[in-house]
């Protein structure tokens, strides 16, 4: 997400000092000028979405599921074969 003034930007960066425990900041608000990477559990989605809405804030989904896609990178378990 970027924030797109002051106000914005201030807002992400409480919400990152106050609720790090609900949203995890992949990257810190530095500035207006970088982009901030925050993974939005499933059960707190429509909360930050609707937040994200009164900030006028841009956004964009980078990755829909991230235990999906680390799934999907594991190699699959290996076979076991039980003898008598």
């Amino acid at each position: 997400m970027k924030a797109r003034d002051l106000t914005s930007f201030n807002a992400i960066a409480k919400l990152y000092d106050e609720q790090s425990s609900i949203y995890d900041f992949w990257t810190e608000p530095r500035s207006l000028d970088h982009p901030i990477d925050i993974m939005v559990p499933p059960t707190s989605i429509k909360t930050f979405l609707d937040f994200l809405k009164t900030l006028n804030a841009d956004h964009r989904v980078k990755i829909a599921d991230v235990q999906g896609l680390i799934l999907s990178t594991l190699p699959p378990p290996a076979a076991f074969m039980l003898t008598n």
